[in-house]
């Protein structure tokens, strides 16, 4: 059992931060308590705390609303935000050792363990070889971008480097390719196009090695129609699936819960929070395509401050970030596959810069 001095002294460590009023409503009840027979353990005090604590948070927040609504002089908006925010973060949660453990896991790795684990982080390598030589490649709990302006071949990086010559399937990893926006199926046949060379409108001409790759895809990578796809049912899946990479085309356009109401950047910071948390989580590695916002239209080089809705809580969370913009321009009125890809952040090896590349668009792979 505890009794009311204790209980007290419980109080006052888990919020140091409270109020005289607020430590007199406690008190009061303490003592209303301990009138009681019933004997309170350490647990069932910690919960009474917590109960009586988030009741006089949420009357704060319903006062301050309330004031705010009838424009009592003196209560603004950042009033009314301070006091959700001590609801939301006021009160210091009760942990054990081993969930303080499990929140702050030391790292004990010898040498040879801790320059194994790094290599896992790149254990995928790049098919293209100028990006290979600056970012290695991606793995265990590794966060990448690609962006682009529309029509510049975006989706072509992630079917390149999952299906392309010596891509991430070749090499031996599990893909999981997440379409929300293009339809699934047209991705799957510009993927067949990718690993054979085989143009889309000469697959017909070339069934049996069309048909070879569709076996071969066979436990290496799936393409999943993921129009709607919400956050949840996204880790549910890596969860169930237990891919190597997973390509998410666009990431941007996950649902996550509760995200309605808020403006654009803080969804985009939160729901990459939560890509980073997936990939160290799981050991995966997550790989999202995005645009380039309307100022990066026609630029060669580009940073990650053009990323579209957010210039920087998106691009704080990722490892590595490569945006693609044009080429060398010419005259003519032609389709011009020049492209220049840009390191804009790279968290893995360091290395930055730009290079020219071709897209070769019939069969979705890039060339020196």
């Amino acid at each position: 059992a505890i009794n009311p001095d204790s209980f007290m002294d419980i109080h006052k460590m888990r919020l140091p931060a409270i109020t005289a009023s607020q430590e007199q409503l406690i008190g009061m009840f303490v003592k209303e308590v301990s009138s009681e027979e019933t004997e309170v353990s350490n647990e069932m005090a910690s919960d009474i705390i917590q109960h009586v604590w988030q009741r006089d948070a949420v009357r704060k927040v319903a006062e301050d609303a309330v004031m705010l609504m009838n424009g009592k002089q003196g209560i603004t908006k950042e009033n009314l935000d301070k006091s959700y925010e001590a609801f939301s973060t006021g009160y210091l949660e009760a942990l054990t050792d081993s969930e303080l453990d499990e929140a702050f896991v030391v790292c004990n790795l010898g040498l040879e363990e801790m320059l194994e684990a790094a290599e896992a982080n790149t254990k995928w390598k790049y098919n293209l070889k100028p990006l290979r030589d600056r970012c290695d490649g991606v793995g265990d709990g590794i966060l990448v971008h690609f962006a682009a302006r529309p029509d510049m071949g975006k989706s072509a990086m992630g079917i390149n480097f999952t299906c392309g010559p010596n891509g991430w399937i070749d090499q031996g990893a599990k893909v999981l390719y997440f379409g929300l926006e293009e339809p699934v199926v047209r991705i799957k046949k510009r993927a067949i196009s990718a690993y054979t060379g085989i143009s889309s409108d000469k697959i017909k001409d070339n069934m049996v090695r069309a048909k070879k790759a569709l076996d071969y895809f066979e436990g290496k990578v799936m393409f999943g129609d993921s129009v709607g796809l919400t956050y949840d049912k996204l880790i549910r899946i890596i969860e169930r699936d237990t891919p190597d990479i997973i390509v998410i085309d666009p990431g941007d356009k996950i649902t996550i819960t509760g995200g309605g109401d808020l403006k654009t950047d803080e969804k985009l910071r939160r729901l990459y929070v939560g890509f980073r948390e997936i990939a160290k989580k799981y050991g995966t590695a997550v790989v999202t395509i995005g645009q380039v916002s309307a100022e990066g239209q026609n630029k060669r080089i580009i940073g990650y401050d053009l990323l579209e809705g957010s210039k920087t809580g998106k691009a704080a969370e990722c490892d590595q970030i490569i945006i693609m913009g044009v080429g060398m321009v010419t005259e003519s009125g032609d389709d011009n596959p020049s492209r220049t890809f840009n390191i804009a952040k790279n968290k893995t090896t360091g290395r930055h810069g730009s290079f020219p590349c071709v897209i070769n668009a019939e069969v979705s792979r890039f060339e020196e």
